[in-house]
């Protein structure tokens, strides 16, 4: 249907449905048809209503469909909300490079960026670089805490949706003076391209130590790296290693640490931190690991050669003899989110762990901690490659 040059009605002329008909009527779907193509009308497929400065990612699982995302980075960002509208209807997305209302949690600078968070419909400020999951730039200020609102540039990442590694479940398993180790349940979901991480960690205090590998459906996992050693007091040591696991069976399957064992009878345990994810490559899914081994309240480590769009595991390993337990971490760098922590303090040897997740925006993409004290870690980082 094309555009009609609007008609020069005179005084006294007779209506008739033709001119009706091509004036107006077809005049009107014509501009509806341009304005549909200008702001992206799209399907609401996010099980409710939304609104105007909503944040949404794409629905790779429906035609040309948007819903919301509680994925901090979600590399699906498809945008903001201009037009709303409730479940299965019609809505409409502000057009790229325009200037938009956005609805926000926390505090948000003017040219810091812009990416989908951890709140529903509610992006999050991230820096000022161009990343994983961007939605725009900030051109306004927000500094009330909380939910707020911004001005912004919109201007997603769309080049990146499709490779996004998901989070499907994360769980810790304590081994307490067990030789043959400790188990548990991990959701691995029901999406496709399927992976187990996990970073085993032990101590003890005499004698030889034998641990791992950990199992997934009592199969044992891949070690894609050598045995690091860690803390290591008068009374105890650590041992530290890393494994994967390709295409776990769907729906919540049983893990288990594997044997801890020394060649004495002393104490010994360990803390197994298991990831399992979606949307991962199904041959060597992991790149280059890399470690540090400070004494610090401030440990940090960086990639070597992770590509924008990974999601970088990473954590912290303690080993103690005083107790230490779950909270030693205060505060982590920005765009990680802590998916499972676990602590093994039963014993006269102690070990805790913290496991998080980032999306990858550069080869050196760096991980960081705050603890509540200076203490002697294990820090790690490991890039795991998207399908």
């Amino acid at each position: 249907m094309a555009w009609t040059t609007p008609y020069t009605w005179t005084v006294g002329e007779i209506l008739t449905a033709a001119k009706m008909q091509t004036y107006v009527s077809d005049n009107l779907a014509f501009l509806k048809t341009q304005t549909d193509a200008d702001m992206q009308a799209v399907t609401n497929k996010s099980g409710g209503t939304l609104a105007v400065g909503d944040v949404v990612i794409w629905d790779t699982a429906n035609a040309t469909a948007v819903k919301v995302t509680t994925t901090a980075r979600d590399g699906r960002a498809a945008g903001v909300v201009l037009i709303g509208g409730s479940d299965n209807t019609t809505v409409y997305l502000v057009p790229y490079g325009h200037l938009a209302t956005v609805n926000v949690q926390g505090n948000v600078n003017i040219g810091q960026a812009l990416v989908t968070s951890t709140t529903t419909n509610r992006a999050a400020a991230a820096g000022g670089a161009t990343q994983f999951g961007l939605i725009g730039y900030a051109t306004t200020s927000y500094g009330g805490g909380g939910a707020g609102t911004v001005t912004a540039i919109i201007c997603p990442t769309f080049d990146q949706y499709a490779a996004q590694i998901i989070v499907e479940g994360a769980v810790a398993v304590v081994c307490t003076n067990t030789d043959a180790g400790a188990s548990g349940s991990l959701v691995c979901g029901s999406n496709t391209n399927r992976v187990v991480i996990c970073l085993l960690s032990a101590v003890y205090n005499a004698g030889v130590l034998n641990f791992g590998p950990p199992t997934v459906g009592g199969v044992a996992m891949t070690a894609f790296d050598s045995e690091r050693s860690g803390w290591a007091a008068a009374t105890a040591n650590e041992r530290f290693r890393a494994y994967y696991y390709i295409a776990p069976a769907t729906g919540t399957v049983t893990v288990a640490t594997g044997p801890i064992a020394c060649s004495s009878a002393a104490d010994d345990g360990g803390v197994a931190l298991f990831i399992a994810l979606s949307g991962v490559v199904q041959t060597s899914p992991v790149r280059t690991a890399t470690y540090s081994n400070p004494t610090t309240s401030t440990p940090s480590v960086s990639c070597t050669n992770a590509v924008a769009g990974d999601l970088v595991v990473s954590g912290v390993v303690h080993g103690n003899t005083s107790g230490v337990g779950v909270g030693f971490v205060t505060g982590r760098g920005s765009g990680q989110t802590n998916q499972c922590s676990g602590a093994m303090t039963a014993v006269a040897v102690d070990v805790v762990c913290e496991l998080d997740s980032e999306f990858a925006t550069s080869a050196t993409e760096q991980s960081s901690w705050t603890l509540d004290a200076s203490r002697e870690v294990i820090a790690f980082n490991i890039p795991v490659i998207p399908a």
